[in-house]
């Protein structure tokens, strides 16, 4: 659920650089499976997502209103990196030394 939903904002935002919270709100309750889904429910939702809120956005000639920025959706959507171990990694096994029978 949480990926459809951020990818419902993506598709929302297009390619413009975010959207402001007013027009991502009346966007999704015009929508008839999340029409029963209020403001609040809404913040909710984007909370439980770790979407993060930018005080202030601008798009076009708006500033000034709280909005998604589209970087943040595109980082929620990206897979995280697997940090590779840098040293050898203990499985919890032996020292290895006379586990391999020789040629």
């Amino acid at each position: 659920m949480k990926r459809r939903f951020l990818l419902g904002i993506q598709h929302l935002i297009g390619d413009r650089p975010g959207i402001h919270l007013r027009q991502l709100y009346d966007e999704f309750q015009a929508r008839p499976a999340a029409a029963h889904l209020d403001d609040t429910r809404l913040r909710a939702l984007l909370n439980h997502c770790g979407v993060p809120i930018a005080k202030s956005l601008r798009i076009g000639e708006t500033t000034g209103r709280s909005g998604i920025k589209a970087t943040d959706i595109e980082a929620l959507l990206s897979p995280t990196p697997v940090d590779t171990p840098s040293e050898g990694v203990d499985a919890g096994q032996p020292d290895g030394e006379g586990a391999v029978d020789p040629p």
